[in-house]
């Protein structure tokens, strides 16, 4: 297969909901999850470099439930309580690219973090500060013409990675 056709493909197969991250190994042995075909993969922030104590981004991506919006997120992962930087690139289902105003916000069971909402948003990128680890959910909403049912879930695990710490 050509670079051209497999470029090609791997557009097709994050527009289609499969999340690109899975497929190119940004994730190490993440849980997956499938509700109405759509691949869903929890991100896990890797471990940080045991002589830098820097982290490697990970690469995620996501389709709007109506299927209207793709998504790819590069996460810079942070220690606990700093900054993680959220990096945005949103597409039509054909793959252009475009800059939706859009809200965001952090989910922990189904409930939303306090001091996390942010509407009427057009940067693309975005930090949050997590203070805990846990597992926690990227809530894309709102989106420039489109339905208020049209969202983008992405479901995060933050697990402490502070160099030197034991697990």
């Amino acid at each position: 297969m050509s670079i051209e056709k497999s470029s090609h493909f791997l557009k097709n197969y994050v527009l289609s909901g499969i999340v690109a991250a899975a497929l190119i190994g940004s994730l190490i042995a993440a849980p997956y999850y499938s509700l109405n075909n759509l691949l869903l993969v929890q991100a896990q922030a890797p471990p940080s470099s045991s002589t830098t104590g820097e982290m490697a981004d990970i690469m995620l991506g996501g389709m709007s439930t109506e299927g209207s919006v793709a998504v790819t997120v590069n996460w810079t992962v942070a220690d606990i309580g700093q900054p993680n930087t959220f990096s945005f690139m949103f597409a039509d289902p054909d793959g252009n690219p475009i800059s939706p105003i859009y809200s965001i916000e952090l989910l922990q069971n189904n409930q939303t973090v306090p001091g996390t909402l942010r509407q009427e948003q057009t940067s693309p990128v975005q930090e949050y500060t997590f203070n805990q680890t846990g597992s926690y959910t990227l809530n894309i909403h709102d989106m420039q013409d489109r339905r208020a049912t049209d969202v983008i879930n992405i479901p995060l695990q933050v697990n402490a990675t502070t160099p030197g710490s034991n697990p």
